[in-house]
């Protein structure tokens, strides 16, 4: 049960007052903000939902927490996947006073871990054909290589000791050490070195990985 014992979905950043008005001027100069409300649940990223007085729908204003280049490739992804997925698409990204951040399409629906963990009943074998057929559109689109997508959905290859970095880096993550007790954190990068040996080496496949 790892959504219910390890997630901390509960533990959520706080914006200064009035930061996210500033950041949502940035984008919509003419527009005035009528509403904000933090939509609970994200483990990495702050998303709040906004409204706007000359807006019909409402939109999201994500604050990208860990890493900022993330939301180039967000938007990137959204626009190649665009006409096969229910995706959404980014209207603006931007900075301010050091925090990263996007306004996005806001779609309403149900999280995966309210899915999950909620009373209501649900058909798990219509849930994964759907999966399925997603994925499949996905893997549609071909790459030259494997690896990781940079800021402009370039491939950088990686090796075997690149996926350790990256898992150590992660354990130094902000969030990280503010949720995680230090014997916890000590265990993993433990296990990190114990087993850093068996980390396989690169194998091409060359569908988009999301």
């Amino acid at each position: 049960m790892f959504k219910v014992d390890l997630e901390k979905t509960s533990v959520t950043y706080q914006l200064p007052e009035g930061m996210a008005e500033k950041m949502v001027r940035l984008a919509y100069p003419d527009e005035t903000l009528i509403s904000s409300e933090v939509i609970a649940g994200g483990c990495a990223n702050l998303n709040i939902k906004i409204q706007l007085e000359n807006q019909n729908k409402p939109l999201i204003l994500r604050v990208y927490l860990r890493d900022k280049d993330s939301a180039d490739r967000e938007q990137k992804l959204s626009a190649l996947l665009k006409g096969h997925l229910p995706v959404l698409l980014t209207r603006y990204i931007g900075e301010f006073e050091g925090h990263h951040f996007a306004i996005t399409e806001f779609i309403s629906g149900i999280s995966l871990r309210d899915l999950l963990l909620g009373a209501v009943t649900h058909d798990l074998s219509s849930i994964m054909h759907e999966v399925g057929l997603i994925l499949s559109k996905i893997t549609a689109h071909e790459f030259s290589e494997a690896g990781f997508f940079d800021k402009e959905l370039e491939v950088v290859p990686y090796e075997s000791s690149d996926v350790i970095k990256f898992a150590k880096g992660c354990l130094n993550d902000k969030t990280v050490l503010s949720v995680l007790d230090p014997s916890v954190i000590a265990e993993i990068k433990k296990a990190i070195e114990q087993h850093a040996s068996s980390v396989p080496t690169i194998v091409i496949y060359n569908e988009v990985c999301v």
